[in-house]
């Protein structure tokens, strides 16, 4: 989970396991609801960085990022 002030630069996560799919949702404090980051998967590079998408507005945000399991799992 990450928190993100209102007015912050678009942003990346480091230290994410390398090479992994996360469901990723961005938590809108005011209206109190979860919603899709991008299209609600995004994905870590070979040393373990997040790309964040646009933010969906100019409010703080909360982001919460679930590694999703590999299929046959």
């Amino acid at each position: 989970m990450a928190r993100l002030e209102q007015g912050c630069p678009r942003s990346q996560i480091r230290g994410a396991l390398r090479n992994c799919a996360y469901r990723a949702e961005w938590f809108d404090s005011r209206a109190g609801a979860w919603r899709d980051a991008g299209d609600g998967t995004l994905h870590s590079n070979a040393i373990g960085i997040v790309d964040l998408p646009d933010f969906p507005g100019d409010t703080d945000l909360g982001l919460r990022l679930t590694r999703v399991e590999p299929s046959g799992k």
